[in-house]
């Protein structure tokens, strides 16, 4: 028998893991492992780790890794919409599982004390309160307060120290 260029007595082409010779179990199959031995189906099965979503092991091929878990290719779709994630950027985590972008904004983003939209990009955070950086403005002049900048918190709204004199 030949197997990756090599020649091999049939009894002597066994499993990476020694289980029994491949021949014996050839209408299962094989694959190969990370170093290019061959592997049975069933020590495949025995070392996969299990799709965190349906829980049935993984083989190599169709197989997507995010965050640390793994997941068959058609198993991996947020876990709000139920879309596909297999070509999605802008990924997020939330309670251990995927989701899209649209999804996570929706559901879990932090939001904007002042206009209440999700936040995604740098904030304020002003006495446990999250502001959008364009929405932490003085409500007179409408200049954004930087956060070295100094400035007072009134009935009305924020006022920047130039307003305020």
């Amino acid at each position: 028998m030949t197997f990756n260029n090599r020649l091999y007595q049939s009894v002597c082409f066994v499993c990476a893991r020694g289980c029994k010779p491949i021949s014996n179990i050839q209408v299962l199959g094989f694959m190969l492992t990370d170093d290019t031995r061959p592997r049975c189906s069933q020590c495949n099965l025995a070392v996969a780790k299990n799709c965190f979503a349906c829980k049935r092991p993984t083989l190599k091929l169709g197989t997507i890794n995010f965050n640390m878990k793994s997941y068959h290719t058609d198993c991996f779709r947020c876990g709000q919409c139920c879309k596909s994630l297999t070509d999605k950027e802008g990924l997020y985590t939330h309670n251990s599982k995927p989701y899209c972008t649209p999804c996570h904004n929706k559901h879990f983003a932090i939001r904007c004390f002042e206009c209440s939209y999700p936040i995604t990009t740098n904030y304020v955070k002003f006495e446990n309160q999250n502001y959008h950086s364009t929405c932490f403005i003085c409500f007179k002049c409408h200049r954004l307060i930087d956060s070295t900048d100094s400035f007072y918190d009134t009935k009305r709204g924020f006022t920047c120290t130039t307003c305020e004199i």
